[in-house]
């Protein structure tokens, strides 16, 4: 008899150690993570260098991470050719924000850009505002659709403009 209770317990022991090798034992407590966030982050400030100095900052007050797009709330944006780029929100993307509500472009001799809507690419310093815009330098209002502005060369062209320009006497 005590032959057939060893046999019966090696089975036995064999049977479980044979179970448990083919079997995934998984956690139950771990359930997927519905989130798509990488990252989260307020009242930040982000700054693109290079090995020789800033490029870039920018400052929001709410943000997010989602596959490889950032999503920012209260954007102010600065850089060597712009004093300010404000806009509400807005999302970037390789080198390129999409700017929405109360956009404000700041430039560094003075004038000053107004749109709802507008694109700019940081990499070559274009805005481009797709919307109806106000430009205003001094005294000089000028308002328009469809405007491209290039912050390096300091050229903007825009289609349709109305403008009122007043000029220094002599």
């Amino acid at each position: 008899m005590g032959i057939k209770l060893e046999v019966f317990i090696v089975t036995a022991i064999v049977l479980i150690v044979s179970t448990t090798y083919f079997f995934k034992i998984e956690n139950s407590n771990s359930a997927p993570s519905s989130s798509t966030k990488q990252l989260e982050f307020k009242n930040t400030t982000l700054i693109e260098v290079n090995t020789e100095k800033m490029l870039s900052n920018i400052v929001c007050s709410h943000g997010v991470k989602k596959n490889e797009i950032l999503d920012l709330k209260e954007i102010i944006y600065h850089s060597k050719s712009i004093n300010s780029l404000v806009a509400e929100s807005g999302e970037y993307k390789n080198g390129i924000m999409y700017l929405d509500g109360g956009i404000k472009l700041q430039q560094k001799e003075g004038y000053v850009y107004h749109a709802e809507h507008a694109i700019y690419n940081t990499e070559k310093e274009t805005l481009n505002i797709a919307s109806e815009f106000t430009m205003y330098i001094n005294k000089n209002t000028i308002r328009g659709r469809d405007l491209i502005y290039d912050a390096k060369t300091k050229v903007a062209k825009s289609k349709n403009i109305n403008a009122t320009v007043y000029t220094t006497e002599k």
